[in-house]
């Protein structure tokens, strides 16, 4: 399924069932494109709607880019990730910028560079100080106990921008590890395989591992119509009686 913009009571909701990739190879690219222009297009809407509920992940830039074209800031994770691997540019682009790697390299220097650096054959990630953006708009978040990985990731850069809310059930809690490479390949097929390579550490009680993030509000049912209807109470969207 594609990413889709539904308008529920006036109310914007943006579907994205899956995090995919847009580089070299990538097979949906139509996707991330159509993604990422209804960021531009609800920038200025008073309240947005983003359901990643069963979203099972994939892209890892794809939310930074996400909240980018939202809010034309970069937002980072509340996370410090590092790899035994030294930090040698030209490896990580090569290693970003291959077919399997589905970056490209302006993305990578814009997205990930600033917070990069090698310590003693180690390379350590966004060792920033977390910030805080300051929004009026007001943002939803959907979760449900099966959105994991990079969609975790779109839930956890909620916590760093003002009026956000999750909204569902805790996530799957699988973020403590990524594949961010080496690929390797099968000498025999060729296959392409891979390991954990990365680590990422997060705050105590964030987003532990097999646990998930913790939503803002809890709902056992549908937390679509759960937040919708929270909304119209507070006075969004279309707000006739119902």
């Amino acid at each position: 399924m594609s990413p889709s913009l539904d308008f529920v009571y006036n109310i914007p909701v943006v579907t994205i069932p899956l995090m995919g990739f847009d580089g070299p190879g990538a097979d949906s690219v139509d996707d991330v494109a159509l993604f990422l222009s209804f960021a531009e297009e609800l920038a200025h809407e008073p309240v947005v709607i983003v359901d990643v509920r069963g979203n099972p992940g994939g892209n890892g830039l794809l939310p930074t880019r996400w909240f980018y074209a939202l809010t034309g800031e970069i937002i980072h994770q509340n996370n410090i990730w590092f790899t035994t691997s030294e930090h040698n540019p030209t490896v990580w682009e090569y290693a970003l910028l291959n077919p399997y790697g589905r970056f490209s390299n302006p993305a990578y220097t814009h997205w990930l560079r600033p917070s990069v650096k090698g310590i003693d054959g180690y390379t350590i990630g966004n060792y920033e100080p977390r910030r805080v953006i300051e929004r009026e708009q007001l943002l939803v978040l959907l979760v449900d106990r099966h959105t994991g990985s990079a969609a975790e990731a779109f839930a956890d850069m909620t916590f760093n921008i003002t009026n956000a809310l999750v909204i569902g059930m805790p996530t799957v809690g699988a973020m403590s590890f990524d594949m961010t490479f080496p690929r390797l390949w099968l000498p025999s097929s060729g296959m392409p395989f891979g390991f954990g390579t990365v680590m990422s550490i997060y705050p105590d009680g964030h987003l532990d591992e097999c646990r998930g993030i913790q939503p803002d509000i809890w709902v056992y049912g549908d937390a679509l119509d759960a937040a919708i209807a929270m909304l119209r109470n507070a006075g969004f969207g279309d707000c006739a009686e119902y």
